[in-house]
């Protein structure tokens, strides 16, 4: 029989324990590489090595940029400041350590599963510039808008550890701005949409030279860093096309889940290309991997959306979690060809920056084995795709209703990947993915 012990609320000797001496700084870095941007253009920031006793807080840091409409006649919508973005990417030393095509696209099939419509609509759109269902920011002809975006679902973002910035190496973000026919609403060109100016706002932790030296013993001098990452791949649903086997060419030691959707394909850019997403009729999908359909049974679509929302809460570990947050709902993941017109209200006039009908269809599927209870960090268990060939396989209504229009197709790639930086060593970042 167990031994009888009190509650942890009568355990008086369980308290907050001081910290070893630090002191926290915010700090503003420059781009690198100029102070003025257009779309399609690329921003560099750089976080110096060298620093002594130093750490960056990087899931407490985050971008600022302001967006300027320097057309003197047409107003500028976008869905976002994350909208903005084509590629961010995660360098050190000059060294790719993540790259992530499509950015603002992941980024709002996250906010969708992941985040609240109270969020979205308050703190959120004054940050980001979210809202709830069709709503956009507009930057009317010569203003402008600032925005503030942490680095989500980056390696630096998504790790639980201070990031070591006393060695060698330099670690620099790279963002990719999105072209104005993707991401933007209007006639705009991409000389008339101005970033200026973009800057890391940063949080460094500098220890005393007794707690640096007290970490440094504990690690030996070695220090890994495990996190998450994620890798697009791309592919086209032509229209008509009742089946998809897209090669997407993801060779992980740990890949945990693979991510994806449909983007309409338009020919107008006056409408949503990166928060619009399409169910496109299908019926089933799932993940092939050198030949083996994982899960074996493939998740069913159709017009009921409820089995893929539930494979989207165990892949973000939320399945009966009765606190969670999202913005899905049945309308917006049934929307098989959402072809959004401007909202008219009852005088049919258009009401600028709102759309009639979005869709929001996302599907994942979950490759972990044995899912951490409580700590993400202590366990991680995907399936190894090194050397396989992994295929995102999907059916489509086969009968008399197909897609009538083209789909881009990206499929996201969430694995594991290890940091290492040795000051025993070169004193640089050595990726293990």
């Amino acid at each position: 029989m167990a031994e009888a012990v009190a509650s942890k609320r009568l355990d008086y000797t369980d308290k907050k324990a001081r910290a070893v001496s630090s002191r926290a700084s915010r700090n503003i870095v420059p781009c690198t590489n100029g102070n003025i941007f257009y779309g399609a253009s690329t921003s560099t920031i750089t976080v110096a090595g060298n620093n002594p006793s130093t750490y960056w807080d990087a899931s407490n840091s985050y971008i600022r940029f302001t967006a300027k409409n320097n057309d003197s006649s047409n107003d500028l919508f976008v869905e976002s400041g994350f909208a903005l973005i084509q590629k961010m990417e995660c360098l050190a030393d000059g060294q790719v350590i993540s790259s992530i095509d499509h950015y603002g696209a992941l980024v709002h099939a996250f906010l969708d599963t992941e985040v609240g419509t109270q969020f979205r609509a308050f703190a959120g759109q004054v940050m980001f510039g979210t809202g709830l269902d069709g709503a956009h920011v507009k930057i009317a002809s010569t203003k402008e808008r600032t925005f503030t975006l942490p680095l989500l679902l980056t390696p630096f973002f998504s790790s639980s550890r201070y990031i070591p910035v006393h060695g060698r190496s330099n670690l620099t973000i790279r963002i990719t701005w999105a072209d104005t026919a993707r991401g933007t609403i209007g006639a705009v060109s991409n000389s008339d949409f101005i970033i200026s100016p973009c800057e890391l706002i940063a949080t460094y932790v500098r220890l005393s030279s007794e707690a640096q030296s007290m970490v440094v013993a504990n690690c030996q001098g070695r220090f890994d860093i495990i996190a998450d990452d994620f890798r697009c791949a791309q592919s086209n649903l032509t229209a008509g096309a009742d089946s998809l086997n897209m090669n997407c060419g993801f060779s992980f030691s740990s890949l945990n889940r693979v991510i994806w959707f449909h983007l309409p394909t338009y020919s107008a850019t006056d409408k949503p290309s990166v928060t619009n997403r399409a169910k496109a009729y299908l019926q089933n999908f799932g993940l092939s991997i050198n030949g083996e359909e994982h899960p074996r049974t493939r998740i069913l679509v159709g017009d009921q959306p409820a089995e893929t929302v539930a494979e989207i809460m165990i892949g973000s570990r939320s399945l009966g979690d009765l606190n969670h947050q999202s913005c899905l709902d049945f309308s917006d993941m049934n929307q098989d060809e959402p072809a959004p017109a401007l909202n008219q209200d009852s005088s049919s006039n258009d009401i600028p920056g709102y759309f009639d009908v979005i869709g929001k269809f996302v599907g994942v599927i979950d490759t972990e084995s044995m899912k951490p209870a409580l700590d993400p960090d202590s366990l991680y268990s995907g399936v190894s795709t090194l050397g396989a060939v992994v295929q995102l396989v999907a059916q489509y209504d086969s009968g008399t209703v197909t897609p009538s229009q083209s789909n881009t197709v990206l499929a996201y790639a969430n694995y594991t990947m290890s940091l290492s930086m040795d000051l025993n060593g070169s004193q640089t970042w050595v990726v293990s993915i």
